[in-house]
């Protein structure tokens, strides 16, 4: 697990986006992050960047050959062609090697680089914004904060997999919330929705729905491996965005999830919340 808290004198020297060297601290966001934009990595880092202008100095030049440490595509809004969308940074091969020698992080080589289809990029910039709320709002407080990796530097899935059933249907698959998250002693796994996935359960084999995923984690919460790894402390999180921009259309989806999870399925550990 990587910390990006500010820590305090007396603990450990833990790798933190708030100890380093300011390239060396936009790699690891970068890499901790996901597909930020260089107005996010501001946002993150502005108690030592001074303006976006800036940021965006930085991210030109870690993007530039010999070095290329960090990719960037520009996002394509298929709807509206004409429409200007940030360059979206992801970290590369050259990147992943800084960071195992600098932070120790395991080298895992880098996934190819996404579409341009802003349709399919939306919700991973969207989760970088609870990201940054997360960790800014943990450093605020002094409060410990840390990504869990969910595979380890060989490839393997941090969360096992789990079989599910509904009626005669069986499946077994892989739980893949969008992050998992270490605030304090509390873990956080968390769910970033777009508004436009099926909400009710479906075929459990064929569809993949918000329903599923509760089924899917309710199973692993059954097992007991979380409890077995200390994490008294956890909860399952979805953000909620609805089809509309609006907080109305939010939040009839957020009671549309909590109508439609599964009878089987304990709902004291899930939380679903509008933005």
């Amino acid at each position: 697990m990587v910390y990006i808290d500010v820590l305090t004198k007396d603990s450990e020297p833990l790798p933190s986006l708030f100890q380093r060297d300011i390239d060396d601290r936009v790699l690891l966001s970068v890499h901790l992050l996901g597909k930020p934009t260089s107005a996010q990595l501001y946002r993150l880092h502005r108690d030592i960047i001074s303006t976006d202008r800036q940021m965006r100095t930085i991210m030109e030049r870690l993007t530039r050959k010999p070095d290329n440490k960090i990719a960037r595509i520009k996002p394509l809004d298929i709807e509206q062609p004409i429409r200007s969308l940030p360059y979206v940074y992801l970290d590369t091969w050259a990147s992943r090697r800084h960071l195992q020698k600098t932070f120790g992080i395991p080298f895992r080589r880098p996934p190819v680089l996404p579409s341009r289809d802003w349709r399919f990029l939306r919700h991973d910039v969207d989760l970088v914004n609870r990201k940054i709320a997360f960790a800014l709002t943990a450093k605020k407080y002094g409060i410990s904060f840390g990504h869990q990796a969910h595979f380890d530097e060989d490839g393997k899935p941090f969360y096992p997999r789990v079989t599910i059933t509904d009626g005669t249907l069986t499946h077994t698959l892989q739980p893949r919330p969008d992050e998992t998250l270490v605030v304090g002693d509390y873990h956080l796994i968390l769910e970033e929705d777009m508004g436009e996935e099926t909400i009710t359960l479906g075929n459990i084999i064929r569809d993949a729905t918000i329903a599923r995923k509760n089924l899917v984690y309710d199973q692993l919460e059954r097992l007991g491996v979380l409890d077995e790894l200390g994490w008294g402390k956890r909860t399952y999180c979805y953000v909620m965005k609805g089809k509309k921009e609006t907080k109305t259309s939010a939040r009839k989806r957020v009671a549309s999830c909590v109508e439609a999870l599964p009878p089987s399925v304990n709902p004291h550990r899930f939380f679903f919340v509008d933005r």
